[in-house]
């Protein structure tokens, strides 16, 4: 996935990272990084796998004022179903992989 970021920045494309991590860098690879809360799951209780809607205001404002022309969701959770709601709502074509390190 972190490769995935740096490709695109390198071809020039505005990249804007939605992450449920706890301590987000503010930028990666020349990427905006957004942290938006998340909670351990029962069953896995390492940070490394947080379940998270994106639910969160600057997540809001960003698709209000400068909408994407691409939605990805690399998730293995929930977020899958606010980048649906977003993609429905601004009409913006969603692309969806899977991307885990869980063991």
């Amino acid at each position: 996935f972190l490769r995935l970021i740096e490709n695109l920045v390198e071809l020039g494309d505005d990249v804007v990272v939605v992450t449920p991590d706890r301590n987000p860098p503010e930028t990666y690879a020349g990427a905006e990084v957004i942290g938006v809360h998340g909670f351990n799951l029962p069953f896995y209780p390492v940070p490394t796998l947080l379940f998270s809607y994106a639910k969160d205001p600057r997540v809001t404002k960003m698709f209000k004022e400068n909408p994407p022309d691409l939605i990805h969701c690399s998730s293995p959770g929930a977020l899958i179903w606010t980048a649906v709601g977003l993609s429905e709502t601004y009409n913006i074509p969603l692309v969806q992989s899977y991307h885990t390190h869980i063991p």
